[in-house]
Protein backbone atom coordinates (compact mmCIF):
# COMPACT_ATOMS: atom_id res chain seq x y z
CA UNK A 1 0.00 0.00 0.00
CA UNK A 2 3.07 2.38 0.72
CA UNK A 3 4.16 2.43 -2.48
CA UNK A 4 0.79 3.11 -4.21
CA UNK A 5 -0.40 5.31 -1.20
CA UNK A 6 0.14 9.21 -3.91
CA UNK A 7 -1.52 7.47 -6.62
CA UNK A 8 -4.74 6.61 -4.42
CA UNK A 9 -4.81 9.92 -3.15
CA UNK A 10 -5.80 10.92 -6.68
CA UNK A 11 -9.03 9.01 -6.31
CA UNK A 12 -12.57 10.52 -4.56
CA UNK A 13 -13.16 8.10 -2.34
CA UNK A 14 -9.70 8.32 -0.94
CA UNK A 15 -9.48 8.02 3.01
CA UNK A 16 -6.53 7.28 5.11
CA UNK A 17 -7.40 4.21 6.03
CA UNK A 18 -9.42 2.84 3.66
CA UNK A 19 -9.14 -0.78 2.47
CA UNK A 20 -7.89 -0.91 -1.13
CA UNK A 21 -11.42 -2.88 -2.43
CA UNK A 22 -12.39 1.03 -1.64
CA UNK A 23 -10.86 2.30 -4.98
CA UNK A 24 -12.30 -0.50 -7.16
CA UNK A 25 -15.62 0.82 -6.57
CA UNK A 26 -14.77 4.15 -7.91
CA UNK A 27 -12.66 2.51 -10.71
CA UNK A 28 -15.30 0.49 -11.83
CA UNK A 29 -17.69 3.60 -12.01
CA UNK A 30 -14.86 5.29 -14.68
CA UNK A 31 -15.30 2.21 -16.79
CA UNK A 32 -18.95 2.22 -17.28
CA UNK A 33 -20.86 3.44 -19.99
CA UNK A 34 -23.75 5.66 -18.39
CA UNK A 35 -26.39 3.14 -17.31
CA UNK A 36 -23.89 0.60 -16.87
CA UNK A 37 -24.32 -1.62 -14.14
CA UNK A 38 -21.74 -2.52 -12.18
CA UNK A 39 -21.87 -5.63 -9.53
CA UNK A 40 -19.45 -6.39 -6.51
CA UNK A 41 -18.75 -8.84 -3.24
CA UNK A 42 -16.50 -7.02 -0.72
CA UNK A 43 -16.48 -6.25 2.69
CA UNK A 44 -19.59 -4.30 4.49
CA UNK A 45 -16.91 -2.58 6.29
CA UNK A 46 -17.63 0.86 4.29
CA UNK A 47 -21.24 0.59 5.01
CA UNK A 48 -20.98 2.28 8.71
CA UNK A 49 -17.16 3.17 9.05
CA UNK A 50 -15.47 6.50 9.39
CA UNK A 51 -13.23 5.45 6.15
CA UNK A 52 -16.16 4.62 4.28
CA UNK A 53 -18.06 7.98 4.52
CA UNK A 54 -16.10 9.20 1.00
CA UNK A 55 -17.11 5.95 -0.75
CA UNK A 56 -20.77 6.20 0.66
CA UNK A 57 -21.25 9.90 -0.34
CA UNK A 58 -19.78 8.33 -4.05
CA UNK A 59 -22.11 5.84 -4.45
CA UNK A 60 -25.27 7.89 -3.62
CA UNK A 61 -24.23 11.03 -5.80
CA UNK A 62 -23.17 9.32 -8.96
CA UNK A 63 -25.11 5.85 -9.07
CA UNK A 64 -28.57 4.37 -8.14
CA UNK A 65 -28.14 1.19 -6.23
CA UNK A 66 -30.20 -1.50 -7.39
CA UNK A 67 -29.75 -4.08 -5.01
CA UNK A 68 -27.41 -4.37 -1.83
CA UNK A 69 -27.45 -7.53 0.62
CA UNK A 70 -25.30 -7.42 3.62
CA UNK A 71 -24.87 -10.62 4.73
CA UNK A 72 -23.46 -9.74 8.31
CA UNK A 73 -20.81 -12.24 9.89
CA UNK A 74 -21.44 -15.05 7.24
CA UNK A 75 -18.46 -16.93 6.47
CA UNK A 76 -18.26 -18.40 3.18
CA UNK A 77 -14.76 -19.35 2.94
CA UNK A 78 -12.94 -21.51 5.21
CA UNK A 79 -10.15 -19.92 7.33
CA UNK A 80 -10.95 -16.51 6.18
CA UNK A 81 -13.12 -14.50 8.29
CA UNK A 82 -15.35 -12.38 6.11
CA UNK A 83 -17.90 -9.29 6.53
CA UNK A 84 -19.61 -9.62 3.00
CA UNK A 85 -21.88 -7.41 1.06
CA UNK A 86 -23.05 -8.28 -2.19
CA UNK A 87 -24.15 -4.40 -4.29
CA UNK A 88 -25.39 -3.86 -8.02
CA UNK A 89 -25.28 0.00 -8.90
CA UNK A 90 -26.27 1.97 -12.20
CA UNK A 91 -23.96 4.68 -13.37
CA UNK A 92 -26.30 7.65 -13.98
CA UNK A 93 -25.30 11.74 -14.43
CA UNK A 94 -28.55 12.55 -12.09
CA UNK A 95 -30.17 10.15 -9.33
CA UNK A 96 -33.36 10.09 -9.80
CA UNK A 97 -35.23 11.80 -6.31
CA UNK A 98 -37.59 8.83 -5.48
CA UNK A 99 -35.41 6.02 -6.47
CA UNK A 100 -35.59 3.07 -4.32
CA UNK A 101 -33.16 0.58 -3.21
CA UNK A 102 -33.72 -3.00 -2.69
CA UNK A 103 -31.90 -4.56 0.26
CA UNK A 104 -31.69 -7.51 2.27
CA UNK A 105 -30.11 -7.41 5.54
CA UNK A 106 -29.03 -10.54 7.68
CA UNK A 107 -26.80 -11.08 10.69
CA UNK A 108 -26.17 -14.75 9.57
CA UNK A 109 -27.37 -17.22 6.70
CA UNK A 110 -26.39 -20.34 5.56
CA UNK A 111 -24.33 -19.93 2.95
CA UNK A 112 -25.27 -23.59 1.34
CA UNK A 113 -28.82 -22.49 1.17
CA UNK A 114 -28.18 -19.13 -0.13
CA UNK A 115 -31.13 -18.99 -2.79
CA UNK A 116 -33.47 -19.66 -0.24
CA UNK A 117 -32.21 -17.60 2.42
CA UNK A 118 -32.33 -14.69 0.62
CA UNK A 119 -35.59 -15.57 -0.82
CA UNK A 120 -37.50 -12.79 1.19
CA UNK A 121 -37.24 -10.35 4.15
CA UNK A 122 -36.21 -7.58 0.91
CA UNK A 123 -36.97 -3.97 2.49
CA UNK A 124 -36.98 -1.00 0.12
CA UNK A 125 -35.49 2.40 0.92
CA UNK A 126 -35.48 5.57 -0.52
CA UNK A 127 -31.97 6.57 -1.49
CA UNK A 128 -32.63 9.89 -0.83
CA UNK A 129 -33.18 9.39 2.53
CA UNK A 130 -29.80 7.43 3.17
CA UNK A 131 -27.52 9.45 5.45
CA UNK A 132 -23.88 9.23 4.19
CA UNK A 133 -21.99 9.75 7.59
CA UNK A 134 -23.81 5.76 8.08
CA UNK A 135 -26.33 3.67 5.67
CA UNK A 136 -28.62 2.30 7.57
CA UNK A 137 -31.06 -0.60 5.11
CA UNK A 138 -33.87 -1.14 7.57
CA UNK A 139 -37.75 -1.53 6.72
CA UNK A 140 -40.00 1.10 7.71
CA UNK A 141 -41.48 0.39 10.92
CA UNK A 142 -37.37 0.52 11.99
CA UNK A 143 -37.03 3.85 10.26
CA UNK A 144 -40.06 5.29 12.22
CA UNK A 145 -38.54 4.41 15.43
CA UNK A 146 -35.58 5.71 14.73
CA UNK A 147 -36.83 9.13 13.40
CA UNK A 148 -38.86 8.98 16.66
CA UNK A 149 -35.65 8.90 18.89
CA UNK A 150 -33.85 11.60 16.93
CA UNK A 151 -36.57 14.36 17.40
CA UNK A 152 -36.23 16.50 19.70
CA UNK A 153 -32.88 14.80 21.00
CA UNK A 154 -29.18 15.77 20.82
CA UNK A 155 -26.43 13.82 20.11
CA UNK A 156 -24.44 12.08 23.41
CA UNK A 157 -20.90 13.98 21.89
CA UNK A 158 -23.25 17.62 22.28
CA UNK A 159 -24.59 15.86 25.44
CA UNK A 160 -21.42 15.44 27.42
CA UNK A 161 -18.65 15.70 24.43
CA UNK A 162 -16.69 12.66 22.71
CA UNK A 163 -15.64 9.39 24.87
CA UNK A 164 -11.99 9.49 25.33
CA UNK A 165 -9.54 6.73 24.65
CA UNK A 166 -7.27 4.69 27.29
CA UNK A 167 -3.69 3.92 27.86
CA UNK A 168 -1.93 1.83 25.00
CA UNK A 169 1.70 0.32 26.75
CA UNK A 170 2.61 -1.04 23.30
CA UNK A 171 4.00 -3.91 25.35
CA UNK A 172 1.35 -5.14 28.01
CA UNK A 173 3.42 -7.84 29.68
CA UNK A 174 5.89 -5.10 30.21
CA UNK A 175 3.68 -2.84 32.25
CA UNK A 176 0.83 -5.01 33.09
CA UNK A 177 1.61 -6.82 36.88
CA UNK A 178 -0.35 -9.16 38.96
CA UNK A 179 -1.32 -8.28 42.61
CA UNK A 180 2.15 -10.16 44.10
CA UNK A 181 4.49 -8.37 41.73
CA UNK A 182 2.63 -5.25 42.47
CA UNK A 183 3.65 -6.50 45.74
CA UNK A 184 6.68 -7.47 45.63
CA UNK A 185 7.28 -3.74 43.77
CA UNK A 186 6.22 -2.12 46.63
CA UNK A 187 8.00 -4.00 49.63
CA UNK A 188 10.99 -3.26 47.63
CA UNK A 189 9.88 0.83 47.34
CA UNK A 190 7.07 2.52 49.23
CA UNK A 191 7.21 5.09 46.32
CA UNK A 192 6.47 2.57 43.82
CA UNK A 193 2.65 2.96 44.66
CA UNK A 194 2.98 6.20 43.48
CA UNK A 195 3.42 4.91 39.93
CA UNK A 196 1.09 1.83 40.11
CA UNK A 197 -2.14 1.86 39.21
CA UNK A 198 -5.48 -0.33 39.47
CA UNK A 199 -5.91 -1.47 35.60
CA UNK A 200 -8.90 -2.49 33.67
CA UNK A 201 -8.55 -4.34 30.10
CA UNK A 202 -12.15 -4.46 27.87
CA UNK A 203 -12.99 -7.74 28.32
CA UNK A 204 -12.76 -7.08 32.44
CA UNK A 205 -15.49 -4.63 32.36
CA UNK A 206 -19.02 -5.48 33.58
CA UNK A 207 -22.17 -3.49 33.44
CA UNK A 208 -23.23 -0.99 35.68
CA UNK A 209 -20.12 -1.45 38.47
CA UNK A 210 -17.36 -3.79 37.72
CA UNK A 211 -14.94 -5.15 40.35
CA UNK A 212 -12.10 -4.12 41.76
CA UNK A 213 -9.09 -5.28 38.99
CA UNK A 214 -6.91 -7.94 39.95
CA UNK A 215 -4.00 -6.59 37.33
CA UNK A 216 -1.90 -3.22 37.86
CA UNK A 217 -0.61 -1.09 35.50
CA UNK A 218 3.09 1.12 35.53
CA UNK A 219 2.13 4.32 34.74
CA UNK A 220 5.86 5.54 33.46
CA UNK A 221 5.20 8.97 30.93
CA UNK A 222 7.80 11.86 30.27
CA UNK A 223 6.93 13.75 33.56
CA UNK A 224 9.28 11.35 35.20
CA UNK A 225 12.68 9.98 35.59
CA UNK A 226 13.17 6.26 35.79
CA UNK A 227 16.18 6.83 37.66
CA UNK A 228 14.02 7.87 40.40
CA UNK A 229 12.47 4.07 40.39
CA UNK A 230 14.93 1.72 40.40
CA UNK A 231 13.22 -1.39 41.19
CA UNK A 232 10.41 -0.57 38.16
CA UNK A 233 13.20 -0.38 35.67
CA UNK A 234 14.89 -3.24 36.86
CA UNK A 235 11.64 -5.20 36.10
CA UNK A 236 11.28 -3.93 32.79
CA UNK A 237 14.56 -4.21 31.60
CA UNK A 238 14.27 -7.67 30.18
CA UNK A 239 11.60 -6.07 27.83
CA UNK A 240 13.68 -3.14 26.81
CA UNK A 241 14.46 -4.64 23.40
CA UNK A 242 11.26 -5.05 22.51
CA UNK A 243 10.15 -1.68 23.90
CA UNK A 244 12.33 -0.04 21.84
CA UNK A 245 11.06 -1.24 18.78
CA UNK A 246 7.70 0.31 19.60
CA UNK A 247 6.17 3.02 17.07
CA UNK A 248 6.29 6.44 18.65
CA UNK A 249 8.86 8.99 20.18
CA UNK A 250 8.98 7.80 23.94
CA UNK A 251 11.74 6.41 25.70
CA UNK A 252 11.95 3.08 25.85
CA UNK A 253 10.49 2.66 29.45
CA UNK A 254 7.42 5.07 29.17
CA UNK A 255 4.01 3.97 27.57
CA UNK A 256 3.46 4.21 23.96
CA UNK A 257 0.06 6.67 24.52
CA UNK A 258 -0.07 7.04 28.35
CA UNK A 259 -2.86 9.60 27.63
CA UNK A 260 -1.32 12.04 29.61
CA UNK A 261 -4.02 15.17 29.04
CA UNK A 262 -6.94 12.86 30.42
CA UNK A 263 -5.48 12.02 33.89
CA UNK A 264 -7.36 14.31 35.98
CA UNK A 265 -10.25 12.96 34.23
CA UNK A 266 -9.45 8.60 34.61
CA UNK A 267 -9.00 9.85 38.34
CA UNK A 268 -12.23 11.17 38.71
CA UNK A 269 -16.10 9.82 38.44
CA UNK A 270 -16.50 8.19 35.07
CA UNK A 271 -18.76 5.59 32.67
CA UNK A 272 -16.05 3.34 31.22
CA UNK A 273 -17.27 0.88 27.97
CA UNK A 274 -15.43 -2.09 26.16
CA UNK A 275 -14.98 -1.03 22.23
CA UNK A 276 -16.21 -4.18 21.36
CA UNK A 277 -19.37 -5.94 23.42
CA UNK A 278 -21.98 -8.00 22.20
CA UNK A 279 -23.88 -6.10 24.80
CA UNK A 280 -24.11 -2.67 26.81
CA UNK A 281 -21.55 -2.88 29.25
CA UNK A 282 -21.00 0.95 30.52
CA UNK A 283 -19.44 0.55 33.99
CA UNK A 284 -19.67 3.55 36.84
CA UNK A 285 -16.48 3.72 38.00
CA UNK A 286 -15.43 6.37 41.64
CA UNK A 287 -12.46 4.46 41.88
CA UNK A 288 -9.74 6.03 39.90
CA UNK A 289 -9.01 2.92 37.42
CA UNK A 290 -6.59 3.65 35.22
CA UNK A 291 -7.79 1.54 31.87
CA UNK A 292 -6.19 0.06 28.39
CA UNK A 293 -6.85 1.32 24.88
CA UNK A 294 -9.95 -1.52 24.63
CA UNK A 295 -12.02 0.64 26.89
CA UNK A 296 -13.83 4.07 26.16
CA UNK A 297 -14.94 6.42 28.86
CA UNK A 298 -17.07 9.83 29.77
CA UNK A 299 -16.09 11.87 32.23
CA UNK A 300 -19.20 11.79 34.32
CA UNK A 301 -21.48 9.82 36.45
CA UNK A 302 -24.54 11.04 35.21
CA UNK A 303 -27.13 8.38 36.40
CA UNK A 304 -29.97 9.07 33.59
CA UNK A 305 -26.77 8.73 30.94
CA UNK A 306 -25.46 5.40 32.47
CA UNK A 307 -29.18 4.00 32.74
CA UNK A 308 -29.75 5.49 29.26
CA UNK A 309 -26.76 3.79 27.86
CA UNK A 310 -27.29 -0.22 29.15
CA UNK A 311 -30.71 0.05 28.24
CA UNK A 312 -32.68 -2.24 25.59
CA UNK A 313 -33.37 0.93 23.50
CA UNK A 314 -29.54 1.99 23.36
CA UNK A 315 -28.67 -1.84 22.38
CA UNK A 316 -30.93 -2.07 19.65
CA UNK A 317 -29.87 1.41 17.90
CA UNK A 318 -26.54 0.52 18.32
CA UNK A 319 -26.74 -2.92 16.49
CA UNK A 320 -28.53 -1.39 13.97
CA UNK A 321 -26.10 1.85 13.28
CA UNK A 322 -22.66 0.09 14.69
CA UNK A 323 -20.31 -2.38 12.77
CA UNK A 324 -20.98 -5.99 13.15
CA UNK A 325 -17.92 -8.42 13.98
CA UNK A 326 -18.30 -12.16 13.91
CA UNK A 327 -20.34 -13.95 16.99
CA UNK A 328 -22.69 -11.07 17.50
CA UNK A 329 -20.73 -8.57 18.86
CA UNK A 330 -20.88 -4.68 17.71
CA UNK A 331 -18.10 -1.84 17.94
CA UNK A 332 -18.87 0.49 20.66
CA UNK A 333 -16.36 3.31 18.87
CA UNK A 334 -16.80 6.80 19.11
CA UNK A 335 -18.01 7.16 15.32
CA UNK A 336 -20.98 5.03 16.73
CA UNK A 337 -21.57 5.85 20.45
CA UNK A 338 -21.26 9.56 19.72
CA UNK A 339 -24.35 9.37 17.40
CA UNK A 340 -26.55 7.98 20.51
CA UNK A 341 -29.53 10.56 20.64
CA UNK A 342 -30.16 11.80 24.33
CA UNK A 343 -33.24 13.23 25.36
CA UNK A 344 -34.02 14.97 28.23
CA UNK A 345 -36.04 13.12 31.13
CA UNK A 346 -38.79 15.38 32.95
CA UNK A 347 -38.33 15.54 36.86
CA UNK A 348 -40.53 12.66 37.73
CA UNK A 349 -39.09 10.35 35.05
CA UNK A 350 -35.29 11.59 37.03
CA UNK A 351 -36.28 10.86 40.23
CA UNK A 352 -37.30 7.65 38.64
CA UNK A 353 -33.83 6.69 37.19
CA UNK A 354 -31.99 7.99 40.33
CA UNK A 355 -33.62 5.67 42.33
CA UNK A 356 -33.05 2.93 39.69
CA UNK A 357 -30.01 3.27 39.16
CA UNK A 358 -28.65 2.96 43.09
CA UNK A 359 -31.05 -0.03 43.01
CA UNK A 360 -29.00 -1.71 40.36
CA UNK A 361 -25.70 -0.75 41.30
CA UNK A 362 -26.18 -1.80 45.26
CA UNK A 363 -27.83 -5.05 43.52
CA UNK A 364 -24.74 -5.42 41.38
CA UNK A 365 -22.17 -4.65 44.88
CA UNK A 366 -23.72 -7.44 46.32
CA UNK A 367 -23.48 -10.23 43.27
CA UNK A 368 -20.15 -9.68 43.54
CA UNK A 369 -19.66 -9.70 46.76
CA UNK A 370 -20.48 -13.22 47.12
CA UNK A 371 -19.40 -14.24 44.04
CA UNK A 372 -16.04 -12.97 44.89
CA UNK A 373 -15.98 -14.46 48.47
CA UNK A 374 -16.92 -17.87 46.78
CA UNK A 375 -13.95 -17.54 44.04
CA UNK A 376 -11.44 -16.99 47.40
CA UNK A 377 -12.55 -19.90 49.02
CA UNK A 378 -12.13 -21.78 45.75
CA UNK A 379 -8.31 -20.38 46.16
CA UNK A 380 -7.47 -22.47 48.84
CA UNK A 381 -8.33 -25.06 46.94
CA UNK A 382 -4.47 -24.98 44.96
CA UNK A 383 -6.39 -24.13 41.98
CA UNK A 384 -4.18 -23.98 38.98
CA UNK A 385 -6.62 -20.99 37.69
CA UNK A 386 -10.23 -20.16 38.05
CA UNK A 387 -11.76 -21.67 34.86
CA UNK A 388 -14.55 -19.92 32.95
CA UNK A 389 -16.97 -22.98 34.52
CA UNK A 390 -15.92 -21.85 37.99
CA UNK A 391 -15.70 -17.96 37.44
CA UNK A 392 -19.49 -18.41 36.42
CA UNK A 393 -20.12 -21.58 38.90
CA UNK A 394 -23.63 -20.45 39.87
CA UNK A 395 -24.80 -21.57 36.29
CA UNK A 396 -23.30 -25.38 37.23
CA UNK A 397 -25.37 -28.08 39.10
CA UNK A 398 -23.65 -29.09 42.45
CA UNK A 399 -21.83 -32.32 40.13
CA UNK A 400 -20.74 -30.65 37.83
CA UNK A 401 -18.78 -28.04 39.86
CA UNK A 402 -17.05 -30.53 41.73
CA UNK A 403 -15.85 -32.20 38.04
CA UNK A 404 -14.83 -28.50 37.09
CA UNK A 405 -12.96 -27.90 40.65
CA UNK A 406 -11.21 -31.67 40.63
CA UNK A 407 -10.26 -30.86 37.01
CA UNK A 408 -8.24 -27.12 38.14
CA UNK A 409 -6.99 -28.06 41.49
CA UNK A 410 -4.33 -29.72 42.70
CA UNK A 411 -5.75 -31.50 45.72
CA UNK A 412 -6.29 -35.02 45.24
CA UNK A 413 -9.14 -35.97 47.33
CA UNK A 414 -11.63 -32.97 47.85
CA UNK A 415 -13.90 -33.34 50.62
CA UNK A 416 -17.60 -33.01 49.10
CA UNK A 417 -18.97 -32.02 52.29
CA UNK A 418 -17.21 -28.98 53.04
CA UNK A 419 -18.05 -27.62 49.60
CA UNK A 420 -22.04 -28.52 49.12
CA UNK A 421 -23.33 -26.00 51.72
CA UNK A 422 -20.77 -23.07 50.45
CA UNK A 423 -21.42 -24.06 46.98
CA UNK A 424 -25.58 -24.03 47.21
CA UNK A 425 -25.75 -21.21 49.87
CA UNK A 426 -23.47 -19.21 47.43
CA UNK A 427 -25.08 -20.11 44.07
CA UNK A 428 -28.98 -19.78 45.71
CA UNK A 429 -27.94 -15.88 46.42
CA UNK A 430 -26.41 -15.19 43.35
CA UNK A 431 -29.56 -16.54 41.38
CA UNK A 432 -32.10 -14.37 43.77
CA UNK A 433 -29.65 -10.98 42.63
CA UNK A 434 -29.70 -11.99 39.06
CA UNK A 435 -33.38 -12.10 39.55
CA UNK A 436 -33.81 -9.01 41.15
CA UNK A 437 -31.21 -7.07 38.84
CA UNK A 438 -33.45 -8.45 35.46
CA UNK A 439 -36.26 -6.90 37.10
CA UNK A 440 -34.46 -3.30 38.12
CA UNK A 441 -33.30 -3.48 34.23
CA UNK A 442 -36.58 -3.96 33.34
CA UNK A 443 -37.91 -0.62 34.90
CA UNK A 444 -35.28 1.00 33.70
CA UNK A 445 -36.05 0.04 30.18
CA UNK A 446 -39.90 1.06 30.75
CA UNK A 447 -38.69 4.38 31.92
CA UNK A 448 -36.25 4.82 29.00
CA UNK A 449 -39.09 4.48 26.47
CA UNK A 450 -41.17 6.55 28.16
CA UNK A 451 -39.09 9.22 27.52
CA UNK A 452 -38.38 8.51 24.38
CA UNK A 453 -41.84 8.10 23.80
CA UNK A 454 -41.80 4.62 22.49
CA UNK A 455 -45.23 3.04 21.75
CA UNK A 456 -46.31 -0.77 23.25
CA UNK A 457 -45.88 -1.11 19.74
CA UNK A 458 -42.40 0.55 19.37
CA UNK A 459 -41.17 -1.91 21.83
CA UNK A 460 -42.72 -5.08 20.02
CA UNK A 461 -40.25 -4.48 17.39
CA UNK A 462 -37.71 -3.97 19.57
CA UNK A 463 -37.52 -6.61 21.27
CA UNK A 464 -38.02 -8.56 18.22
CA UNK A 465 -34.69 -7.13 16.84
CA UNK A 466 -32.83 -7.99 19.89
CA UNK A 467 -34.30 -12.00 20.27
CA UNK A 468 -33.08 -12.15 16.81
CA UNK A 469 -29.57 -10.87 17.46
CA UNK A 470 -29.65 -13.38 20.85
CA UNK A 471 -30.39 -16.61 18.81
CA UNK A 472 -28.15 -15.62 16.11
CA UNK A 473 -25.13 -15.15 18.29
Amino acid sequence: MKEIKSHLKKYETHSARADLYVYFYEKAHSLLKEGGIFGVISSNTFLKTDYGKSLRSFIQNKTEIQKLLDLGETQFFDGATTYPVILFYKKVELVKQNHLIHSFSALQIDPKNFIEEISSNWDVVSQNDLDSTTWIFENEDTMKIIKKIQKNSISLIEFCGSPLMGIKTGLNDAFIINENTKNTLIQKNSKNIQIIKPFYKGTNLERWNTPKPDKYLIYLNDDHQIEDFPELKKHLEPFKEKLQNRAGPQEWWQLQQPQKGYVPLIESKKIMYPDISNRPRFSLDNAQNYFSNSCYFIPSDDKFLLCLLNSDLCKWYIFIVSRGMRGGYVSFMNVYVEKIPIKKPDIEQMKQITILSSDIIECKNYFNEIKYNFLDLLLTSNLEKISNKLNNFWLLSFTEFIIELKKHSSKKNINLDEWRDSFEKSKKQLLEFLNQNSQIEEKINHVIYDIYNISIDDQKIIKAKLSYVKQST
